[in-house]
């Protein structure tokens, strides 16, 4: 199963220190298999009424997408994960299991 998020501000700045970003342009998404249409891949909006809140939270630990609850996780290494109920989107669990290995990541930046 592959997940993933569109998060809106980067987190451009390198360091330990805990940073957020994000604000309410953004979502996950989760597609069930490799043979998975277009239409059958799902999509978890940004559900809170404000979009005042940190949607991406990173520092030398991990890489975290949510607020009280974690939809998606990262640890620094970028291979283990973990994935849970969020209010933040309105989501389940995205993942195939709450804790998962990452075998594969893409990261995307639109240039200026």
């Amino acid at each position: 199963k592959a997940v993933g998020a569109l998060i809106s501000h980067s987190g451009s700045s390198v360091g330990r220190a805990r940073q957020y970003f994000g604000n309410g342009e953004c979502f996950l998404f989760a597609r069930p298999d490799r043979r998975a249409t277009a239409n059958q891949i799902q999509v978890y909006p940004y559900a809170l009424e404000s979009s005042r809140e940190t949607v991406l939270a990173k520092d030398g630990e991990c890489l975290a997408i949510g607020g009280r609850t974690f939809a998606l996780y990262l640890d620094r290494k970028l291979r283990e994960g973990g994935s849970e109920p969020c209010d933040m989107f309105d989501s389940p669990c995205i993942a195939s299991s709450r804790d998962f290995r990452c075998y594969s990541l893409e990261v995307w930046t639109p240039s200026s």
